[in-house]
């Protein structure tokens, strides 16, 4: 508290130096001492204030594109990984299906010469027209 009454106190004493020097014209020669009214301090902490914030954004927008980096960099290798355990599960359905189609291949050839075979016994059989019932 008693700090603020101070600083009150100072930037009062110096506008009503500044102000004392204004009214015999050494008022600029004021300011080239060092000499800040009140404005010119606010205008001074308004241009910090806009550098920091400035500077502050910078930060946030680099962060920001980092982070949106990142995220995008895990997306794609998360992508890469499902595409691998897809391939991986695609070529094992694929194997699968393989020696499904050679098993039935090989069940449709045996059963074609079973029913060749079968076709040439009833082809070939000796009649039983010469036997009597």
């Amino acid at each position: 508290m008693s700090d603020c009454n101070v600083n009150r106190g100072a930037a009062f004493g110096e506008s009503l130096a500044k102000n004392f020097l204004n009214m015999f014209g050494l008022g600029e020669a004021a300011s080239n001492f060092g000499f800040k009214t009140p404005l010119d301090k606010v205008n001074s902490d308004i241009a910090d204030a806009k550098s920091k914030l400035s500077e502050m954004n910078q930060k946030f927008t680099i962060a920001s594109i980092k982070i949106l980096n990142q995220i995008d960099l895990d997306l794609f290798e998360d992508i890469q990984a499902l595409q691998k355990n897809i391939d991986t599960d695609l070529n094992f359905v694929e194997t699968k299906l393989q020696d499904e189609i050679n098993l039935n291949t090989t069940y449709i050839a045996g059963l074609f010469v079973l029913t060749f075979v079968l076709f040439m016994y009833l082809l070939f059989l000796p009649s039983n027209k010469n036997i009597k019932s």
